[in-house]
């Protein structure tokens, strides 16, 4: 046990070393010959001969470290028990460095772009990516395999030996599907000041001011946050969530799939959705109590999270502002 941890560690610690340590040394090289090798604006190419600055070389290495170690530490363990199975199974050296070759080489090559998406990384980096994956899945990754007596392996081994290579390459390949999910959302926060003498919602040029009115809601309407999750290509939904008091505690909300819902407050810790059967999404609309003070006064706001984040919770205090109910 203590052997194969100290061989998972080594095998890791290699793939580190060839993806990360290579790719390092070949953006410094790069940009030693005078090619840029990331940037959008004005692009990956050459522009002069120069010898890289301390903070170049900062740069590539916090690059490096931050977008690529989480992935190849992920990547290194699990290779290597693909690795360490096959030899298990007795397969035959030529087997395992084709399969290291071709699953290390595709997933160095997808970690690589996806990691150099922030800082637009030019392609011949990423396709260097994938060859020092492909070389270290076919050269060093087989000495982890273990023992294959080739006398024992049987029929049952080469049956075998397929399913842990397409459990790992549909690990890989999974994120890379379509999302039959995928959706713009459209949300609004607004807040319903009920009236006491049955006025008719006022200052509403809502899309849903008729399916409000018919609800029987009355008052006057006080505008929050907006905001729009998504591209203009895909199908579109629409939220609108209305507050008719405070919030007591955290609160979430289905995300309608592909249609318009209205929740309405029907209590400090609950929401109707109308229509009631609308199809919605596993993911969720998080909402928190919030509170900010200004000049001595303590104010009612509220923190809201469209699953999946992207950034920090949205914050808000209703407009106008509306001090904290002691």
């Amino acid at each position: 046990m203590l052997r194969a941890l100290r061989d998972m560690l080594s095998a890791v610690a290699l793939y580190v070393l060839v993806l990360g340590g290579g790719l390092f040394i070949s953006l410094i090289l790069m940009s030693t010959i005078g090619f840029l090798p990331y940037s959008d604006r004005p692009g990956p190419g050459f522009y002069g001969v120069h010898l890289p600055s301390v903070q170049e070389i900062g740069f590539y290495l916090n690059f490096i470290w931050f977008a690529l170690v989480v992935f190849v530490l992920y990547w290194g363990v699990l290779l290597y028990i693909l690795v360490r199975l096959l030899g298990a199974l007795h397969m035959p050296m030529w087997f395992i460095r084709s399969v290291g070759f071709a699953v290390a080489g595709i997933a160095s090559l997808l970690g690589v772009a996806g990691a150099g998406w922030y800082i637009a990384l030019a392609n011949e980096v990423v396709y260097l990516g994938g060859a020092l994956g492909a070389a270290y899945g076919a050269i060093l990754l087989p000495r982890f395999a273990g023992e294959r007596p080739p006398e024992t392996r049987r029929w049952r081994h080469w049956a075998l030996a397929p399913a842990p290579v397409l459990v790992l390459l549909g690990i890989l390949m999974y994120p890379l599907l379509p999302d039959r999910d995928a959706q713009s959302l459209d949300f609004q926060f607004i807040r319903l000041a009920q009236s006491a003498d049955g006025e008719e919602l006022a200052n509403s040029d809502l899309p849903e001011k008729e399916v409000l009115r018919s609800l029987d809601l009355k008052g006057k309407l006080h505008y929050g946050s907006s905001g729009l999750r998504g591209t203009s290509d895909l199908p579109k939904a629409r939220v609108l969530i209305v507050f008719t008091s405070g919030l007591e505690n955290e609160v979430r909300l289905k995300q309608p799939k592909k249609t318009n819902v209205v929740y309405v407050q029907t209590g400090p810790r609950t929401f109707a959705m109308y229509p009631p059967n609308a199809p919605t999404l596993r993911h969720k609309i998080i909402l928190r109590p919030h509170q900010e003070t200004s000049s001595g006064t303590t104010y009612e706001g509220i923190t809201e999270e469209i699953e999946p984040l992207i950034g920090e919770p949205g914050k808000m205090t209703w407009y106008p502002p509306l001090p904290v109910r002691r």
